[in-house]
């Protein structure tokens, strides 16, 4: 049986889930070596498990050559560079990614949004993290738990306990579901505004 895209492909997944990067990227040049070309999908498989070993460098080779070879980049592809760059490159990165995303004429999704917005708040960047989320909002582009997760995070690092608890009465009124990271951070901020019962209160939630 010989080899397709679809195979590499699901075995690169495969490696991802399992965070064994080095298999990933072997398979790539096992792509190659079978005289197959490599599609977006495959790209950015290895791209993500590059993400995984924080190996943020040979993730963007790999986005690079996947722009020479002219692939149809999408906003998974874009996602996974930015999150490359979240996990170990420079923030500064995340920015350019975007704009060159679209350029592309791609709008960023809400996994990009929320990819670019945790890189810069990992960073402590958290204005230009809450800045994204801004943007993502006036596009239009639906939040979710993870985006309110990374929102309230950036505001615990501002002080801003406040906003906080606005952002959980948004939650609720938006039917959107919190989870425990969601109350983790909220009781965090209203810890750090030396507001007790109402961390109390959350905690009991």
């Amino acid at each position: 049986l010989e080899p397709t895209n679809v195979t590499y492909t699901a075995v690169a997944s495969a490696c991802t889930q399992a965070s064994k990067w080095t298999w990933a990227t072997e398979l790539l040049a096992g792509f190659r070596s079978a005289e197959l070309r490599p599609d977006v999908v495959m790209y950015s498989t290895c791209v993500q498990a590059l993400e995984q070993g924080g190996r943020w460098v040979e993730a963007l080779d790999v986005f690079a050559t996947m722009q020479s070879e002219r692939c149809d980049l999408d906003a998974v592809a874009f996602g996974a560079l930015i999150s490359a760059f979240g996990s170990a490159g420079p923030w500064q990165f995340v920015i350019l990614v975007l704009d060159d995303m679209r350029q592309s004429a791609l709008e960023p999704t809400a996994s990009v949004y929320n990819a670019a917005a945790a890189a810069l708040e990992r960073s402590d960047l958290w204005a230009r993290a809450l800045a994204q989320l801004v943007d993502m909002s006036r596009r239009s582009v639906q939040a979710d738990t993870i985006t309110y997760n990374i929102a309230i995070n950036a505001w615990q690092k501002g002080h801003f306990w406040e906003r906080v608890l606005e952002l959980l009465a948004e939650m609720t009124f938006g039917l959107v579901q919190a989870s425990v990271v969601t109350y983790s951070a909220a009781i965090g901020a209203c810890g750090r505004g030396q507001q007790w019962p109402t961390a109390l209160a959350l905690l009991d939630t």
